[in-house]
C-alpha cells in the first residue's frame, strides 16, 4: 500500500517559524551596498528606448543596416532626428 501523502497545511504550519521574517533593530541590521552597473562612456547619461515590432520589421531593419553599413543605433538616431524635424523640433539625437 502506498504511503499517505503529507497534508500541505500541516507541513506549512510546522515550518511557519522558519519562514517568518525576523525582526531586526537598526543596531543589528547589516548595511546593504547599492552598486550601480558601470556603463561604457558612450552610454553614460543616456536612456534606453525600446519598441516591439513584428519579425518582418526587424528583419528588414537588419537588411537595411547591412546594406548601408549602419548599426540599429545609428538608424534609430537618424529616424528620431527625421521625426523631430517632421514635428518642427531640432534634430538633437546623437
Amino acid at each position: 500500500m502506498p504511503a499517505k501523502k503529507p497534508d500541505l497545511a500541516d507541513v506549512f504550519a510546522q515550518n511557519e517559524e522558519q519562514y517568518k521574517p525576523q525582526e531586526t533593530s537598526e543596531e543589528t541590521s547589516i548595511p546593504v551596498e547599492v552598486t550601480q552597473v558601470k556603463r561604457p562612456p558612450s552610454r553614460q547619461k543616456k536612456l534606453h528606448i525600446g519598441i516591439y515590432v513584428d519579425e518582418d520589421v526587424h528583419t528588414q531593419l537588419k537588411i537595411i543596416g547591412i546594406e548601408k553599413k549602419m548599426t540599429v543605433q545609428q538608424m534609430g538616431v537618424e529616424a528620431l532626428n527625421a521625426f523631430f524635424k517632421l514635428n518642427d523640433k531640432p534634430p538633437i539625437a546623437k
